[in-house]
């Protein structure tokens, strides 16, 4: 498995929403990255820490754009909303 996001077989996929689309965490562990296959390599579109706005954008992208690499099947969709709400995945929580 590689560390480089633009390599196809990156090591942290999060979820592959079609064979052009998927979301992966950035190799930093901080944000999570929606890239896209063009040229035969993966190219970052979006950088996101926060769920549900991400998840609003691809429904957009989909719907709205009619761009077919980011139609959102349930088993996908159902993936995204298992991911927490903000990513922070290793990082300790904030004492009250």
């Amino acid at each position: 498995m590689s560390q480089k996001e633009s390599a196809p077989d990156y090591r942290d996929v999060v979820v592959q929403i079609s064979p052009a689309a998927r979301i992966i965490n950035c190799k930093d562990n901080i944000q999570w990255i929606v890239q896209t296959l063009k040229g035969g390599r993966w190219r970052s579109e979006n950088y996101w820490t926060w769920r549900n706005p991400m998840l609003a954008h691809l429904e957009i992208r989909d719907e709205h754009w009619g761009e077919t690499e980011f139609v959102l099947t349930s088993e996908t969709r159902n993936a995204i909303e298992a991911l927490p709400d903000r990513h922070g995945r290793g990082r300790q929580p904030i004492p009250a």
